[in-house]
């Protein structure tokens, strides 16, 4: 696997995410689909939405193939009406790529797994691509959220252990780009807030690796030598 993307959202003065380069990646831009504005907190060493719209950011940085991983921290400071979404396979022009959501009603809480096309969500596997476990606590830590696409199949672990009730099979197969998307504002001390972007690929597709015989070499033995 290659790293294509790696964020840490460090940042000398609070700088707006489409003003932010990757130390792997390169630069951040803002969805043409979106009019809103993700803030890099200096002082936190976080991102979070600072605006009424909402907004979606794609880095530079491709995946060599179309099997590959992106992965995010969430924080929960309060529960507030807001969502926030690690995306993976964004299309730059059409805003159609493949959600791992955290969606805070501001009354419940949970992750979904959604195909977002031209702007429709569908939650995967029937609408049941959902779960209420790995949930960041409030004011607590963060989760770490990694979601996988192979071929078509999706696998999403937090923390480094999958979740298997949001295996699911995603209809989207493009390689696009690896981003966020955030609706709900929120602020330096609520709402969720988000760190560490990465994303790595492989050139490799799954089930096309072969193995090479081992060619033995002889054996010489001396004279005597029990065979």
């Amino acid at each position: 696997m290659s790293a294509f993307l790696s964020a840490t959202f460090t940042v000398g003065t609070d700088t707006v995410l489409g003003s932010y380069t990757a130390e792997i990646g390169g630069p951040f831009t803002l969805h043409p689909s979106y009019t809103g504005s993700v803030l890099v907190n200096a002082s936190l060493d976080r991102a979070y939405l600072n605006s009424a719209a909402t907004a979606a950011y794609y880095d530079n940085g491709t995946s060599p193939g179309a099997d590959y991983e992106v992965q995010l921290d969430f924080f929960r400071l309060t529960q507030i009406a807001t969502n926030v979404s690690l995306i993976l396979a964004l299309d730059t022009s059409a805003d159609t790529g493949i959600l791992l959501r955290l969606n805070d009603t501001g009354a419940a809480v949970q992750w979904e797994v959604i195909d977002r096309v031209a702007g429709s969500n569908t939650i995967l596997n029937g609408g049941a691509a959902v779960s209420g476990s790995h949930i960041p606590s409030l004011g607590g830590a963060g989760v770490t959220a990694k979601l996988v696409r192979t071929g078509t199949s999706i696998t999403v672990f937090f923390d480094g252990v999958q979740d298997t009730a949001l295996n699911c099979t995603t209809g989207i197969t493009a390689i696009g780009k690896a981003g966020i998307r955030c609706s709900g504002q929120g602020s330096s001390t609520t709402g969720i807030q988000i760190d560490n972007l990465s994303a790595t690929g492989s050139t490799v597709a799954q089930g096309s690796i072969s193995f090479r015989p081992n060619k033995l070499r002889p054996r010489i033995f001396a004279p005597g030598h029990p065979r």
